[in-house]
């Protein structure tokens, strides 16, 4: 798949067919219909009314884009902000593009990479969105490509959608690192009792309340869980807690993540 700038949500659609394209042509605004689910819920805010006022000062300078939908009118795919834009502003015509060649399985995906482009979207309008495309069959790396973001910055975005409702509606852009802290968390009393206090508790704060519900509990169930696996023995000794475990170690790098995710449980 090929890697697009953000000014051009279209371009992992690879080159356009050019007898199927019509460059910035004029189109009647109310022949163009919007059929599409658009992932951005609000189109109002600061950053409308800068289109607005941009429109209305040095026209529309990025053509929209639509597909002819064989009765004379068009579906949009691209620039719905910038149509209620030129509809509020009373505009009868709009300079668009049409694309013929975008195929209706790839519409919802172009649209979602132009919304998120946005900077007006919230934390969890993101993850809905990066969801979306997950339900598209693209994968956390393709997702990453398209949006141009780290496969790590996506699993936390996801991560968003598994914690409760009630915080969900507290999450924002300053407060996302203490949610994504939270959606880490297993226990179910400790998650309630962080959520409550949610808005006065600092990341340390949230990191230290997960710690200190780890107890020797969570080393046995490791240790026989792997011990159930493999043969050799080894004993591995915490000089901070003196505690010593002894532990069947398979081989390779999970064996070596088991045994500093339990000296972490120790040393916290």
């Amino acid at each position: 798949m090929a890697k697009f700038e953000l000014k051009d949500p279209l371009s992992w659609l690879g080159e356009k067919k050019e007898d199927t394209v019509l460059e910035k042509t004029e189109i009647e605004t109310d022949k163009i219909n919007i059929v599409y689910t658009q992932p951005r819920q609000n189109l109002g805010g600061r950053e409308f009314d800068e289109l607005l006022n941009s429109i209305k000062t040095h026209g529309l300078l990025e053509p929209i884009v639509v597909k002819e939908n064989g009765n004379g009118n068009y579906n949009l795919i691209c620039g719905e902000r910038r149509l209620a834009a030129c509809r509020q502003l009373g505009l009868k015509t709009i300079k668009a593009n049409i694309r013929n060649d975008i195929k209706e399985e790839d519409i919802f995906i172009i649209q979602i990479i132009e919304n998120l482009q946005r900077k007006e979207l919230e934390p969890v309008e993101l993850a809905k969105a990066y969801k979306k495309l997950l339900d598209k069959n693209q994968t956390i790396r393709d997702i990453a490509r398209l949006v141009g973001k780290s496969k790590s910055h996506i699993s936390d975005m996801l991560a968003l959608l598994s914690v409760e409702d009630d915080l969900q509606g507290k999450i924002t852009k300053k407060n996302v690192r203490k949610a994504i802290e939270v959606s880490r968390i297993d226990e179910a009393n400790i998650k309630e009792e962080i959520i409550k206090d949610f808005d006065e508790l600092h990341i340390k704060d949230i990191q230290n309340k997960k710690n200190s519900s780890l107890s020797n509990d969570n080393i046995i169930s490791l240790t026989n869980q792997f011990n159930e696996e493999h043969l050799s023995k080894i004993s591995v000794l915490f000089l901070k807690k003196m505690t010593t475990v002894n532990l069947k170690i398979p081989s390779g790098l999970k064996a070596e993540k088991i045994i500093k995710q339990i000296i972490k449980i120790k040393e916290d």
